[in-house]
């Protein structure tokens, strides 16, 4: 097999602290915050904690079954890395780093929870990283930030041993282990292209679930508004039973006013010829009573009158008018009847029979 170039020795070293050196110096650091003899209590204890960090799954089921085993008791022994570094957080007081855990810590951190977060961060690098090959500068500052984590987290012999893996001669064991760490990197890759796809998927999948929940509120919405003109619709049915019942009181009763109307109206039918048969008949009368008074007067008599008329006509023609016929006739104007006195022989018959005709003439 081709010897290993600088930056693979590099990649390999780095790989062997991070998996082999810093679990250790991590569950040595857990083991005095969480003794073994009382792990499992600590753990019970915390139940609703850890479920609830199940439930936002940054515990999954493989770490939840080590936390609550259905046999035995847990054992810090099982827990990787990142799950210790989770209970450390979460169920200790320790102080975080100035930029939180998810950050590599500046160099001059040297608290354990930065010395927790600079080995998780690191790990995160190396499982994210492209290729088999690792620069010597990035090396170098990598190992001596684990390194000193591993010394104040673990303790000296750690320390020793991460000294020793720095120089030690990678033998055909240790070739085996960046073969296989190759074929890692292309399944990663795999699985980087699998995640990617489901990525996607998951993506339209969202997008799908927000398009169901949109058209769900729709849904609801025009449930209410349903909802609430079913309500109003109720209520106006209500109401035009209601408004029927009366008008079918009214109708009973327009029926009953009817049928005395009609009955009424019956009667006054009655009276009503009784009254054109009397009107008839004083038509009749009254047309009788008309002809007798056209000419009051009998003709036998009016004859005489139309004589003696033409006699003082005849005679009027040698009328010669006076201060008394005058007068007769202003007086006329005035009166509508005059007497006229005066000895016989003076010729008030005269004045009478000229002042008449002059009255027919007008």
């Amino acid at each position: 097999m081709a010897p290993l170039s600088i930056e693979e020795e590099n990649y390999v070293r780095l790989a062997l602290l991070l998996k082999g050196v810093t679990p250790r110096a991590v569950r040595t650091y857990f083991d005095v915050e969480f003794p073994p003899n009382t792990l499992s209590s600590t753990l019970s204890t915390s139940y609703n904690t850890l479920l609830d960090l199940k439930i936002k799954r940054i515990i999954n089921q493989a770490q939840w079954n080590l936390l609550i085993p259905r046999n035995g008791v847990p054992d810090s022994k099982t827990f990787d890395v990142t799950l210790m570094i989770c209970l450390i957080r979460n169920l200790t007081s320790i102080s975080p780093p100035i930029n939180g855990f998810d950050t590599l810590p500046l160099p001059g951190e040297i608290t354990p929870g930065s010395d927790l977060a600079r080995i998780k961060c690191y790990r995160n690098k190396l499982a994210h990283h492209d290729s088999n090959k690792i620069d010597t500068a990035f090396s170098n500052t990598a190992w001596r930030e684990i390194s000193d984590a591993v010394f104040r987290l673990g303790g000296q012999t750690m320390y020793q041993e991460c000294q020793e893996l720095k120089v030690k001669i990678l033998d055909q064991s240790n070739q085996e282990i960046l073969l296989e760490i190759k074929h890692s990197l292309d399944e990663m890759k795999e699985l980087r292209q699998t995640i990617n796809n489901l990525g996607m998927e998951h993506s339209k999948v969202t997008k799908s679930i927000i398009q169901l929940e949109t058209s769900y509120s729709s849904l609801q919405t025009e449930h209410f508004t349903v909802t609430e003109n079913l309500k109003d619709l109720q209520t106006s049915h209500g109401n035009l039973q209601i408004s029927h019942s009366k008008l079918q009181s009214s109708y009973s009763i327009l029926q009953t006013d009817h049928s005395t109307v009609t009955d009424k109206l019956k009667d006054l039918q009655t009276s009503t010829s009784s009254l054109q048969t009397l009107h008839s008949t004083i038509q009749t009368e009254h047309l009788n009573v008309m002809e007798s008074l056209k000419d009051p007067i009998p003709w036998n008599i009016r004859e005489q009158i139309e004589k003696q008329i033409k006699d003082w006509e005849c005679k009027d023609k040698m009328f010669v008018p006076t201060r008394a016929s005058d007068y007769v006739m202003e007086c006329l104007q005035y009166n509508s009847c005059v007497t006229l006195t005066a000895p016989s022989g003076v010729g008030k018959t005269f004045i009478a029979r000229h002042t008449a005709l002059l009255l027919k003439r007008e």
